[in-house]
């Protein structure tokens, strides 16, 4: 499955129609979620993308991306990738021979 077209993500005209359609302002969002407003405007504004860090983060909780459960698959593609995968279900360090 291609992760840039999840079926399962909103768009960002939808998220902003939940916004208007609940009342609920960007700002007491964020602050209820743990997020700056900041980060949360920039990604409706298509400023920021939400690759990494804390806009992947809020992008996942605003629906705009689909949370993957890298755990379970050991891959962000959902294959399982044992080179890079131990049987613990933790993500292990890349060995010299991936680079």
């Amino acid at each position: 499955m291609d992760i840039t077209q999840d079926p399962s993500a909103l768009s960002v005209e939808q998220v902003r129609r939940r916004f208007y359609a609940s009342g609920t302002s960007v700002t007491d969002w964020a602050r209820k979620n743990g997020f700056s407003r900041q980060v949360v405007y920039s990604l409706l504004s298509g400023r920021t993308r939400g690759y990494r860090g804390i806009s992947h983060s809020a992008a996942v909780a605003l629906g705009l991306k689909a949370e993957l459960d890298i755990a379970a698959t050991g891959s962000v593609h959902g294959r399982q990738n044992e080179r890079h995968f131990n049987s613990s279900n933790n993500l292990s360090l890349p060995t010299e021979d991936f680079l």
